[in-house]
Formats: structure tokens, C-alpha cells, sequence
């Protein structure tokens, strides 16, 4: 089942951590409660174990801020309980012990927004988001880069999981310019809500505002982090796409995706790396490709964006349905209806898919 913020109240076991053992009963007991299944042999458990050994303390400020950090590592290692128990009791204690507005709550409700998001519940974490937007104002005033970044988490929560675009732009344009004023247009943090603000665009339709800031966003990766980083991959993968997607300039578009499969394929072993980007671009060139009539140079690309799909996806996964669809389209084109058959039957494809949207995850991020 989903865990919402409905779900996170707080442990505050603090007199059951007085001893190792009726702390490990305690916290047990308790996140049963909340209704967050912890086990014994958890990296949540084994967290409270050795911070017990070491004489954890709830009114110690750093042990707290260790709690909301180990959460955190949980969320990224795909531990979501063991995350939701340590970042929910960070929250409580943090308010508890130093009020709703210090920087250290502040940051610990980032980190449960985060959560949310993760668990999909979005509207909770955008919630959340606004409150830390309005403590950080209030802390640090409205350029200061903990500030931005938590306007640039509400606005992509808003716009990209909640489909609020009126909601979300405010917050992603103002943390732009923020970010442009205070930190520069080369800043990593700048990229990236760049690329936020290009991707918003696309999504409103305007693909014409959105394709400067794609150019940027691309020439920016690659002077700061090299043409065949994952950031300057999404970046040449999206203004690729934007292109096609625009039905202009399609010797840039070709080129740009050109230059993100190039990536994703030094990257590392094809196709454990870089794959959705990968097949993205191999289905994309094959289009344009397609387009012009060259369809036996698209042939080789699209059998490739199948296989490299159903690797990462398998072989029924709406994404892997989707190339194969195209890739049986094309078959029939070249007179290989045999063969389109049996794709068809393989991926066990009955329709054609649609596209991605701009707001995926080569177009926009948090």
C-alpha cells in the first residue's frame, strides 16, 4: 500500500530507547503502529542498533540530523520503510525540539517531501515543499540557494507529477531567475532549472519558447560536464526531441541524438547503461530516418531500441510495446510481413503507443 504523510506519525520513542533491547521493542512496536512494516534485520533496525550502542540521544541535534541523512540513504538504496520510519521521526523530533522554521526541520521536511514523491503521493509532498518554501523565505530570504532549490522542488512536484502546470510555473521560473542572478548560467543548479523551465514550455505547448532553453541548457552541460556525461545525454536527448517533436531543423535534431546515443554507448556496457535514454534515441533517429525513406537504414536502429527495451523494461512493458510497434510498422513497410508478425506476437503488441510526454525523465528533473 502507498504510504502517504497520513502514515508517518511520530515514533517518539525516546524512553524506549533507554536500553538496547527495549528500544529495538519499542521502535518495533511503533512503526507497526504508524503503519510502516519494519523488519528486525532492516538497515532502519540495524541503524537504531548502532546508534543505541553509541548512546543515541533525540535531544542531541546531531543525531538527529545523522537520522534524517541515514533516511535519505535508505530512500536512495530503495529501502522506502526503513526511510519512511527514520525520515518521519526525524520531522517530529526536529519540530519538536527546535521548532517548525530551523533549518534543520526545514531540511528534514525536504526530505520527506522527497519521500512522498517517491511513494507517489504528491500531493502531500507538494504540501510539504510549500511549507519548507515558506520557512526558508523566512530563514535565509528569497534568493538564498536552500530557497531556490526548494521552489524548484514544489514547482517540478506541481508541474510534472500533478500535471499543475498554471501551479508549478511560478515557482520554477522564479527559481531560474533566481538561480541565473545569484549563482550563474554555467551553475549545475542553473542547468537544471533550465532544463525545467524548457521542459514546462514543451509542456504548455510552446515549443518554440522551449527550444532556446533547451540550446542552453545542451551547451551548457557540455562545457561543464562533458558531451558524454548522463546530464549533457539528457540534455541533447531532449532538445532532440524537442526538434523532431517541432518538425524543424531536423539536421540538428538528427545530430543531437546522434550525440545522446553516442553517450549513452560510452556510458558503459550496452544496454545496462543509459537504456531508456538509449532507446529513446535509437527509436527517435530511426523516425527521422524513416521519414526521409531511408528505411533500411532505420531497420537496424529499431530492432536494436526493441531488444534494448525489453532488456531494461521486458519484453510486455508499454515502453518495449511501443518500439516494437514501430518497429513492426516499418517491417511491413519493406514488404517483411512475416517478420512483423512475429514481433507482434513476441511483444504481444495490439495498438500503437503514444509518445512520451516532455515532462519524462530525459526532459525534466527535480
Amino acid at each position: 500500500p502507498r504510504l502517504g504523510s497520513d502514515l508517518l506519525p511520530p515514533l517518539l520513542a525516546a524512553e524506549a530507547m533507554l536500553g538496547r533491547s527495549r528500544g529495538l521493542r519499542g521502535f518495533r512496536r511503533l512503526s507497526t503502529a504508524s503503519g510502516v512494516r519494519v523488519s528486525t534485520t532492516s538497515p532502519a533496525m540495524e541503524w537504531f542498533e548502532s546508534q543505541l550502542d553509541r548512546g543515541f540521544a533525540y535531544g542531541n541535534q546531531p543525531d538527529l540530523a545523522e537520522m534524517s541523512v541515514t533516511g535519505r540513504r535508505l530512500q536512495e538504496a530503495g529501502d522506502l520503510e526503513g526511510a519512511a520510519s527514520l525520515i518521519g521521526e526525524a520531522v517530529s523530533s526536529f519540530k519538536a525540539r527546535l521548532g517548525p522554521q530551523h533549518p534543520d526541520t526545514l531540511t528534514s521536511m525536504s526530505n520527506l517531501g522527497s519521500l512522498l514523491q517517491t511513494l507517489g503521493d504528491h500531493t502531500s509532498a507538494s504540501d510539504q515543499y510549500c511549507k519548507v518554501v515558506a520557512g526558508r523565505r523566512a530563514c535565509f530570504g528569497d534568493e538564498h540557494p536552500a530557497t531556490l532549490a526548494a521552489l524548484n522542488q514544489l514547482g517540478v512536484c506541481l508541474a510534472r507529477d500533478l500535471c499543475c502546470l498554471d501551479g508549478g510555473a511560478p515557482a520554477l521560473r522564479e527559481a531560474l531567475a533566481g538561480r541565473r542572478s545569484t549563482l550563474g548560467a554555467r551553475h549545475p543548479d542553473t542547468l537544471c532549472s533550465i532544463r525545467n523551465v524548457g521542459a514546462l514550455l514543451y509542456a504548455f505547448g510552446n515549443l518554440q519558447g522551449a527550444a532556446p532553453l533547451y540550446r542552453e541548457a545542451l551547451a551548457g552541460c557540455r562545457e561543464v560536464y562533458g558531451r558524454n556525461d548522463p546530464h549533457t545525454v539528457r540534455s541533447a536527448l531532449a532538445f532532440g526531441l524537442l526538434l523532431k517533436a517541432w518538425g524543424r531543423a531536423n539536421a540538428e535534431a538528427e545530430a543531437c541524438l546522434e550525440e545522446a546515443l553516442a553517450g549513452c554507448r560510452a556510458t558503459g556496457p550496452w544496454p545496462l547503461a543509459g537504456c531508456p535514454a538509449t532507446f529513446l534515441a535509437l527509436s527517435s533517429l530511426a523516425e527521422l530516418l524513416e521519414a526521409r525513406g531511408e528505411l533500411q537504414a532505420a531497420l537496424p536502429l529499431l530492432a536494436e531500441s526493441v531488444e534494448c527495451a525489453a532488456v531494461y523494461y521486458g519484453a510486455h512493458h508499454e515502453e518495449t510495446q511501443q518500439c516494437a510497434a514501430a518497429f513492426m510498422r516499418l517491417l511491413q513497410r519493406v514488404g517483411r510481413s512475416d517478420q512483423a508478425e512475429t514481433v507482434r506476437g513476441d511483444y504481444d503488441v495490439s495498438e500503437y503507443r503514444v509518445s512520451p510526454s516532455p515532462w519524462s525523465k530525459v526532459s525534466g528533473e527535480a
